[in-house]
C-alpha cells in the first residue's frame, strides 16, 4: 500500500485533493491533510475494500456527469482515516466542458454503506455526498452520488494505481435513472403562484465555482457525446390552461429553445410535485398534442431546473424567473 500513499501524497501536494488551503503534514509522518481527525474511524478490515483508485462507468445522465474518478486511501497517521479525490469532467447547462476536483471527507460506515461528503477545495463546503455498498466483486464499486442538485445512481471500476494521472478518464455509460414518484397534481401549493415568464440560464456558476480547481471551457460542444443538446437561449412560459370549461385551470408550460439554425417548442403538462421537485409530460405541437417525452428537475426559489428528454435527446436547462 506504500505506493499507492505516495502517489496519493504527491496529489495532495500538488494542491489536487485534501487541505488545499491548509496545506499538508511533514512527509515524515505520511500521508496527511491538514484537516481534522474525523470523530468516526472507518475500521482498516471494511475501508481497505474501498482502497484504491476508481473510475465511473456509469451514472444517471441527470448528473451530468460524463466522467470521473474517485481516489481513497488511508492515512499514515497515528489514527488512520480515509481521504480521497474525486475528479469529474461534465457539461454544464450550457453546453460547456468542465473539470471539477473535490475532497472526498469524512468517511463513515453505516448500514452496510460507505458514506463520505463532497467538500469544495477551495472553501471546504460541503456540496455533495457519495454512499457506496460493500463490493462484491473487488473491483466494482455500487452506490450513489448526491451531486448538482440530486442524488444519482453511480457504478465505478478499479483501474491500475500506476494509470497516468493526465490521461483522459474513459466516458461513463449515461444511464436513464427513474423519475422521482411525486403524488401531488400541479406545480406546488399554490400553482398560481409559479406562474410567469422563465428565461433559460447560460452557466455562469456551477457547483464548482466554489473549487479552488475548477477548469473553465474547454471547448464549446455543438453535439456532445453523452447525447445532450446545446440550447444558446430559450425561455418558458408557465401558466393556467383551461381544459374543460367552467372547471379549475390546469398548469401547463411553453418551453422554447434556440440552437443555431434551429428553435424546438414543446409543451408541459401533466405536472406533479414534492417538495422542490417536479416531473411533466412533454408533448408536442399543442397542451392537447401526444406525449414525446418527460421533464424532470426541481422547482425552488424562481428557478426551474432539470433534464428535457425528447426521443434521444436529453437537454440540461435551468430557468430564472423574469419579474413577478
Amino acid at each position: 500500500m506504500a505506493r499507492r500513499r505516495t502517489l496519493l501524497a504527491t496529489a495532495l501536494g500538488a494542491g489536487v485533493a485534501l487541505a488545499a488551503t491548509v496545506g499538508i503534514a511533514d512527509a515524515t509522518t505520511g500521508v496527511g491533510t491538514g484537516l481534522p481527525q474525523p470523530k468516526v474511524l472507518v475500521a482498516p478490515d471494511i475501508g481497505s475494500q474501498f482502497v484504491g483508485k476508481f473510475v465511473i462507468t456509469s451514472i444517471d445522465r441527470r448528473a451530468r456527469i460524463s466522467a470521473g474518478e474517485a481516489d481513497m486511501d488511508y492515512t499514515e497517521t497515528p489514527h488512520p482515516y480515509i481521504i480521497g479525490i474525486l475528479t469529474t469532467s461534465g457539461y454544464d447547462s450550457g453546453g460547456r466542458q468542465s473539470t471539477f476536483i473535490a475532497n472526498l471527507y469524512p468517511f463513515s460506515f453505516t448500514n452496510q454503506l460507505l458514506h463520505a461528503g463532497i467538500l469544495s477545495q477551495g472553501s471546504n463546503k460541503r456540496i455533495g455526498a457519495l454512499s457506496l455498498q460493500l463490493p462484491v466483486d473487488p473491483d466494482i464499486l455500487n452506490g450513489r452520488i448526491t451531486i448538482n442538485g440530486g442524488t444519482f445512481e453511480v457504478a465505478l471500476r478499479r483501474i491500475d494505481d500506476d494509470t497516468d494521472p493526465t490521461a483522459a478518464l474513459p466516458l461513463a455509460k449515461q444511464t436513464n435513472g427513474p423519475p422521482p414518484k411525486l403524488k401531488k397534481a400541479g406545480l406546488g401549493a399554490s400553482s398560481k403562484a409559479e406562474y410567469g415568464r422563465y428565461i433559460l440560464q447560460p452557466a455562469t456558476d456551477d457547483a464548482g465555482t466554489d473549487s479552488g480547481l475548477y477548469a473553465p471551457i474547454v471547448r464549446i460542444a455543438t453535439a456532445l457525446s453523452t447525447g445532450q443538446t446545446v440550447p444558446d437561449s430559450g425561455s418558458l412560459t408557465l401558466f393556467g390552461n383551461m381544459v374543460t370549461r367552467g372547471r379549475p385551470l390546469v398548469p401547463s408550460g411553453i418551453i422554447t429553445l434556440h440552437q443555431p439554425n434551429s428553435t424546438d417548442v414543446d409543451y408541459l403538462t401533466d405536472w406533479r410535485w414534492g417538495g422542490k421537485y417536479r416531473t411533466a409530460v412533454v408533448r408536442g405541437g399543442s397542451t392537447d398534442g401526444p406525449a414525446v417525452g418527460s421533464f424532470v428537475g426541481t422547482l425552488s426559489g424562481g428557478t426551474v431546473s432539470g433534464t428535457l428528454t425528447v426521443g434521444k435527446q436529453i437537454t440540461a436547462v435551468t430557468f430564472k424567473r423574469q419579474g413577478k
